[in-house]
């Protein structure tokens, strides 16, 4: 699991990405799961000192005011 300021993502039995957000607008918490209510999108691949990290944004749709809430994580591509 990769913890960040506002948002934590693993990947479920089926392999999507799943978790839970918090919505910047009304401030509610929900769940996104990748290709249900968001998705993720790989926008690059990056090495550094023999490790490779993959630039993801995570974007989901808030269930209660339908605000797009967009994530940018950076993480080392051998965790998810």
């Amino acid at each position: 699991m990769v913890k960040m300021s506002d948002f934590e993502i693993k990947k479920n039995e089926d392999g999507n990405l799943v978790g839970m957000t918090k919505c910047r607008i009304c401030k509610k918490t929900f769940e996104f799961e990748e290709n249900k209510n968001s998705e993720a999108v790989a926008k690059g691949i990056s090495e550094e000192f023999e490790k490779t990290y993959v630039n993801l944004d995570m974007i989901s749709k808030c269930p209660y005011c339908g605000y797009r809430v967009e994530h940018f994580q950076r993480e080392e591509n051998s965790s998810l």
